[in-house]
């Protein structure tokens, strides 16, 4: 059960507060000159409900002016309470860093920490004090635009990343003047989204729930994040803003929460759509019976809470409760001792530092995957052209792209030219239409070279929220352009941008056939895009980045993740697949899989140590493995550890991410690299309990979640 807290200065505050104005703290809108994120509202009336005390924060306003402007009529009313200013800085405030999608394939927490106090640091001082992130929604669908936005399909992963986000937000002080609060979303299971279908429901067993979808946000608690969102989707036919079992009796009672909710983008008055509510009233009732603290933009709350409550069918203790997390907020984010702080004109020079350019050039030099190499990378005296739509495009950010201004990013052609590199150039085709006049140029460019660099993908608008796709090809024109240029028969290296696995299943087709020499997946990298880039294909940065998603064989494999549950009737005999899980058209498993990502270096794994090869509920097992760098080029290696239960109480996925480590090994290191396996490691729930799985477990300690090596231990109840 979540603790309440009660500040004296909130309390004698809340007893000088009318309902109305209580209730005003709940209500949270747009100004003139906010971003726009999600349908239009009415915002003629927000000045003079801040004059009047009701209305508690305000959201994607970019202009500190009008913020301060703001602020200051705020604190001249009557009971002096500040506003709080929110906003979505997602993967960057001006200076940009990789789609979150991309900081995840790093696997490196600390670098997502230094990086998302960069982003802080930056936001805090242009008048943000809250921001709408992380997005921890388990993500194992590519066709659902927002898996830019996730940490991708594993749940033990996005936990650890859910650590580094809010510690580099908040850094342990959300009165510091360089920190901002954090709020977690979306609750729960919005990355499950039929079809992968943007605002669609979700249907998954309370198992699947606990176990796969629910410990980012219980480690957010842990790390005392400020704020949870509720979700747009319904889950067992309730929408998550009025579902009182997964506000209340989950987040609240079981998990413990005890800050401030705040619904998404007017999504209280989307219970009328989704046929739960037959009006205003009835959508703000289930809403605050749910536990919603803010309601986001729409007007539910502020006009039917107070009738509600005049009428006895919500309580004013309820009101008090929602009204009282919000006030603690603002007292511990130090508002009512400094309205305005960090809300000054001249917040720019806080902007686009050398030091956090340099965090964002780092995190952008490990979110590149390397897909394919047949040796050609790293580049050296060859004679290059660069031909595509991205050599010389900017909006290269990303959906969610804060502040940025696309001005700010380093394109490829700019990169290659302040690097002093020799190339040659054509555009070849626009992102969504080509000429004849433009491939012909494309042609005689690339044949003039021994080596033709294409950069491909998608818009980046193509990806982010409302922008599902049911196919995942590239577009056309840009087909046209890669098979065009591959019939020259130059070694041709593939860059693809792009906010989302595609289905590259083609390509991988043409690297076998020689006509591809190598795939580099690029995401959108941001700001240094173009430096990561350039120093990526001449071998000043050798990637290291790892998929956090499974690449899809093709749309019809989809969702396709590595952590499956088994089958009765796997394939067991290669040679006789009647009567087994397959697909008779098309392989069963991804074309990428989870944790795949190659380097320009060799590393090889060593035998499997165990300390001991038998668990009780009272030890821990030390599994370790030497690693060695058996190149001339330092690398960066990430080791996953995996577990499989032979058997137990329950099925359980084939395998389950269970620890990783980044190691960086010189030319010719070996390191040992160590792993702890408790009681905790091998626990899985059974419905929404917890339980202790005795049993027989494979651990594996490989390089992608498809590789072979592993070592046995059992896990037995104490003996005496």
């Amino acid at each position: 059960m979540a603790k309440v807290i009660k500040y004296e200065f909130v309390e004698e505050l809340m007893r000088k507060m009318t309902l109305s104005e209580k209730i005003g703290q709940m209500y949270q809108t747009n100004y003139e000159g906010s971003a726009q994120t999600g349908p239009a509202i009415d915002t003629s009336k927000t000045m003079d409900l801040i004059k009047e005390g009701k209305l508690g924060s305000i959201l994607s306003l970019y202009d500190n002016d009008t913020i301060k402007r703001l602020q200051l009529a705020a604190v001249n009313t009557k009971n002096k309470i500040p506003l709080l200013f929110c906003n979505d800085i997602i993967h960057g405030c001006r200076t940009m860093l990789p789609i979150n999608l991309a900081m995840s394939t790093s696997w490196n927490p600390k670098l997502v920490e230094e990086s998302s106090k960069m982003v802080a640091y930056e936001a805090s001082h242009s008048g943000v004090q809250v921001t709408f992130s992380p997005m921890v929604n388990l993500s194992r669908d590519p066709r659902w635009g927002r898996v830019m936005e996730s940490n991708g399909e594993d749940v033990y992963l996005s936990k650890e990343l859910t650590k580094s986000y809010i510690k580099g937000y908040q850094q342990g002080n959300l009165k510091s003047e360089n920190s901002i609060g954090a709020c977690i979303k979306h609750f729960a299971a919005y990355g499950a989204a039929i079809g992968g279908r943007d605002y669609d429901g979700v249907d998954m067993s309370e198992g699947e729930l606990f176990n796969n979808y629910l410990d980012p946000y219980k480690e957010a608690i842990k790390c005392d994040v400020a704020m949870m969102m509720s979700s747009f989707n319904s889950y067992n036919g309730i929408p998550a803003v009025a579902n009182k079992y997964l506000l209340d009796d989950v987040l609240r009672k079981k998990l413990g929460f005890n800050k401030v909710v705040i619904t998404d983008y007017a999504s209280v008055n989307e219970l009328r759509k989704h046929k739960v509510a037959k009006d205003e009233k009835e959508s703000a009732y289930l809403a605050i019976k749910a536990k919603n603290d803010i309601e986001m933009a729409s007007t539910n709350y502020l006009d039917s809470l107070e009738e509600l409550v005049k009428c006895g069918m919500v309580s004013e203790s309820e009101i008090d409760e929602a009204c009282r997390r919000v006030l603690n907020l603002k007292y511990e984010l130090g508002l009512f001792e400094n309205p305005l702080k960090n809300i000054y004109s001249d917040f720019p020079k806080y902007w686009l530092k050398d030091e956090s350019r340099a965090i964002a050039k780092k995190m952008a030099d490990e979110s590149i995957v390397l897909l394919e190499n047949d040796g050609v990378l790293p580049l050296k005296k060859e004679k290059v052209s660069f031909i595509g739509p991205f050599v010389k495009e900017k909006k290269v950010v990303g959906a969610w792209g804060g502040k940025c201004d696309y001005n700010d990013t380093v394109t490829i052609y700019e990169a290659l030219n302040n690097k002093n590199k020799k190339y040659s150039y054509a555009l070849g085709s626009n992102i969504f239409d080509t000429s004849e006049e433009l491939i012909s140029e494309a042609i005689n460019v690339s044949k003039k070279s021994s080596v033709v660099i294409l950069t491909v993908g998608e818009e980046q608008w193509m990806s982010g929220e409302s922008h599902s796709r049911a196919l995942l090809d590239l577009p056309s024109s840009q087909e046209r352009l890669i098979d065009e240029i591959t019939n020259l028969g130059k070694k041709v290296i593939l860059i693809i941008f792009a906010g989302r696995p595609l289905v590259l299943t083609k390509y991988k087709k043409m690297y076998l056939e020689g006509k591809i020499s190598a795939i580099l997946y690029a995401w959108y990298l941001g700001t240094e895009s173009g430096n990561t880039i350039v120093d990526t294909l001449y071998g000043v940065n050798n990637p290291s980045a790892k998929l956090t998603m499974s690449f899809p064989y093709d749309v019809g494999q989809i969702p396709v993740y590595y952590n499956h549950l088994p089958s009765g009737r796997p394939i067991e005999d290669k040679n006789n697949t009647d009567y087994c899980l397959r697909y008779i058209d098309m392989p069963l498993e991804p074309l990428y899989p989870f944790g795949y990502g190659l380097s320009y270096s060799e590393v090889k794994y060593g035998k499997i140590e165990l300390d001991k090869d038998k668990l009780f509920d009272n030890s821990k097992i030390t599994v370790s493995i030497s690693i060695t760098n058996t190149s001339s080029v330092k690398t960066k290696e990430v080791v996953e550890m995996y577990i499989e239960a032979m058997y137990g109480v329950v099925s359980r996925p084939v395998r389950e991410l269970k620890g990783f480590n980044k190691v960086l090994l010189k030319p010719g290191e070996t390191k040992k690299v160590s792993f702890t396996i408790n009681k905790d490691t091998l626990s899985y729930y059974k419905g929404s309990k917890k339980v202790n799985c005795y049993g027989k477990y494979r651990v594996y300690l490989v390089s992608d979640s498809s590789k072979e090596n592993f070592v046995e231990i059992d896990y037995s109840k104490n003996t005496k």
